[in-house]
This record gives structure tokens, sequence and C-alpha cells, in this order.
């Protein structure tokens, strides 16, 4: 069969790249032909929108004198994205191919896919998708496909669709063949706001082995990494820095960072490393710190002992369900809380591991089940 896989688009978020390629690999393992899409990113303002934020940022810049004012973002972001992205770029090229790369779903044939997975990561988030109707299938609304969702993610448990968007995004979801969400928020929001059921499933990146991921690192002859404590921070604070201070100090532990997807950072710590020495980051560290969700699913696969902390701006549902699922909410730690009371608290990896066991049994079977049980034919 040929699968087209829909997703966020690939750029220096690893974990955003590692789902890709896990879900990818994992359906050419089960004998499918993948695809996935790959759609351009456009820099560029929409021509009618130039007017109104040109002047916006000339009275910012010029009148209320706010030096950090770009007039021409968009350029900006553009050169600096060539030069963040240009080692992710080399996994993304040979790793997730074949690819059709497209700027407009709508340029689509219909006879491209006999499916269409949708997923995994962000992909249900407004701010992350534009539209968010073709996050639903709405280019492809009258083809004659399996739709399936897999661990898509709506990024929050607050609703962030507008109303046009819910009643939209409803009509289209009802078409899909089988409907999965990452987190158990997303599960109630579909069934809340949408109407449809659908089950929680998880991370395509949790569908390998450890050992997959190993390969990679060995194959690329990745160098040991220059740490115990691996510091993956996509959004750093003084409070956070303060955090890491005293786990290096309790641990006697030597911190070692990796790059931020942050635009908010300056360039220089955007510089995206490859993904093989991210991955080797888990492999080699002793204990790990992070804000990312992706952090916390991989000190999961390598068995590192890990403390989270609350990305409340990315999501904070996100990090709930997923520790939740494996029993490890104890390693959350949301504004202020203490922790010298986690830090040195063992995690029972044997009943987690028996845990990610059960729940890819459960994954697998659901793709299975959502590919065999309504087989269509193009017309």
């Amino acid at each position: 069969m040929k699968i087209g896989i829909l997703t966020l688009q690939l750029y220096t978020n690893y974990g955003g790249i590692l789902q890709a390629y896990a879900l990818q690999n994992h359906l050419k393992e089960m004998g499918h032909d993948v695809w996935f899409i790959d759609r351009e990113i456009n820099y560029n303002l929409p021509l009618l929108k130039v007017p109104l934020v040109l002047s916006k940022r000339i009275t910012k810049k010029y009148l209320f004198n706010n030096k950090n004012v770009d007039l021409f973002f968009e350029s900006k972001l553009k050169k600096e994205s060539a030069i963040a992205t240009r080692k992710t770029k080399l996994f993304i090229n040979d790793k997730i191919n074949p690819k059709i790369t497209i700027a407009n779903l709508n340029k689509l044939s219909k006879n491209c896919f006999d499916a269409i997975i949708v997923g995994s990561d962000q992909v249900w988030r407004p701010r992350h998708f534009m539209p968010i109707e073709n996050a639903f299938l709405s280019f492809a609304k009258k083809w004659n496909i399996i739709r399936i969702s897999y661990a898509a993610s709506f990024g929050s448990d607050q609703w962030e669709y507008d109303c046009k968007q819910t009643r939209k995004c409803s009509k289209l979801l009802k078409q899909f063949d089988a409907v999965s969400s990452r987190e158990d928020s997303g599960v109630k929001m579909c069934s809340k706001y949408f109407g449809v059921n659908s089950i929680q499933v998880l991370d395509p990146t949790m569908l390998l082995k450890k050992e997959n991921y190993i390969d990679l690192i060995k194959k690329n002859q990745s160098p040991k990494s220059v740490g115990d404590l691996f510091i993956y921070m996509l959004d750093s604070d003084q409070q956070k820095l303060e955090m890491i201070n005293i786990v290096a100090k309790n641990l006697n532990y030597i911190p070692f960072y990796s790059s931020t997807d942050s635009n908010f950072e300056p360039l220089e710590k955007r510089i995206a490393t490859e993904v093989e020495i991210w991955i080797r980051s888990f492999y080699d560290a002793k204990y790990i710190l992070t804000d990312s969700f992706h952090g916390c699913v991989f000190s999961i696969l390598f068995n590192k002992p890990f403390i989270v902390f609350g990305n409340e701006i990315r999501g904070l549902s996100r990090f709930n369900s997923l520790l939740k699922m494996f029993d490890l909410e104890d390693r959350l730690i949301i504004n202020n809380k203490d922790i010298l009371d986690i830090i040195k608290k063992p995690i029972i990896w044997q009943k987690v591991n028996g845990i990610l066991e059960d729940e890819k049994n459960k994954s697998i079977k659901f793709l299975i089940n959502s590919l065999t049980s309504k087989q269509k034919i193009h017309v």
C-alpha cells in the first residue's frame, strides 16, 4: 500500500524529525511504500499584510525607539534558518525518504496515495499547522483513500480552535477511518468538540527499539559526549539555570548542552548539531534535565533518570499525559517545587519497560487494524 505521512514541517526540532523518521521506518517494516509529504516553508508575508505589518514595525522601531524590531524579519529568518538547519537537513534528506515536496497541498493528485496518516507531534495545533483544516485532509476530502490520524496532538488541553475551525474540522474528521491521539486529553477533545471516538497511542519514536537509535549513532560514528548531565532546554531562564547548578553539584556530574529551536535565542544557540549526536547525548548521559516532550521520551527509551521542567508555553498537557502513562508524574517540576526531593529518587525501569511494551503492542495493533480493516481502491 502507498502511504503518505502528513505532519509538521521538519526543521531543527529533533523530536519532530525523529517522530517522522520512526513512523515512516515502522510502516516500511510493515511492508508498505511510504512517502513523506514535505511542505515547503514559506518565509514571506502575504502581500496584503505587508503594508500593515511594515507600518507597525516602523512605528515600534522609530517612534517607540525599540531597537529589537527588525523591519525585514522574514528575510532575516530565512537566512538564519539556512544556517541553523544545515546539519539536521543531512539526516532529513538521507533518512526521511522518499518525499513529495510541495508548496500547496491542494496541488497533490488524488491518485498519489492509498492512505494518508496524519501525525504525530502538534499537528492539530492551529498555531503550528496553517490552515488547520489541511491537517484534517481538507485538500483530500473527495479522495477515495484510507484516512488515519496516528498520535496526532492538540499540544494543549485548552481548546484553541474558533467556531468555524471547529465546525469544519469536525466534519472532516468524521470522514476518517481511524482516529488516535498522543495524549489522553486529545482523546477527550476529539469526543467533546468533534464528536469522534479515538484512542490514545504512543508517540511514533517509541515504536522503535532503543537498538534502532543506537545503530544510527554507530553508523554516523558520533563522538562521545563531553559530560554526564545532559541539559536539553528549549526555553532557558534564570530559575532553570539555578536548578541545573543544584543538580550538577548534588550528583557531582558535568553538564553538557544541546541547541534550542527557540527563535528568541541568539543564532549561535540555535545552530542544531547532527541528529545522531543529539541521540548519543541520551545514550551517554547519566542524568537528564529537560523541558522538552521528546527529551522525556528519549530519557524513557534509554532508561536514564531525568527531571522535566513544566513547559506551559509549549503545552503542559503533553508532559502530564506521557508521565501519567508511565507512572512517572513525580519527575515533573512546576514553578518552585523542591528539586532535591526527586534528584536521587530511583525510577523502577522494569515497570516502565513493561508499560512501554504493552503500549507499543496496542499502538502497533491500531496501525495494523486501521490499514487493513478497510481496503479502498482508487476510482
